[in-house]
């Protein structure tokens, strides 16, 4: 798997992976070890590839464990991330906080 099929990946699960009433965006497809499962793609992670993730979630969001399972599955790897929880859900006003960290994040120097 390359960087931008985790990229798609991440963001595809973030928009579509599940619906209101807990209903699975795929349906009754499984999806398990293809490269619309998040935990799949990072497996197939190689130190070569350039990858930093940052990965934010409110405590009260419906996601929260979800991102909890998949910080912990990152931890076992090699790939970069900074995960940080605050109080909120997943609504705008996080987002919005949110996304001006990320852009700082992936906007600071890297030492290589």
């Amino acid at each position: 798997a390359d960087i931008r099929q985790l990229l798609r990946a991440v963001d595809k699960a973030v928009v579509d992976h599940l619906a209101v009433g807990g209903h699975l965006v795929f349906g009754d497809a499984n999806v398990h070890n293809t490269t619309d499962d998040l935990f799949f793609l990072i497996s197939q992670y190689s130190a070569s590839q350039s990858l930093r993730l940052y990965l934010a979630c409110g405590t009260d969001d419906f996601l929260f464990r979800d991102n909890l399972k998949f910080t912990e599955a990152l931890s076992r790897t090699s790939i970069p991330y900074h995960f940080e929880s605050a109080p909120g859900i997943h609504d705008w006003n996080f987002w919005d906080t949110h996304i001006q960290k990320a852009l700082t994040f992936f906007t600071e120097k890297q030492e290589i």
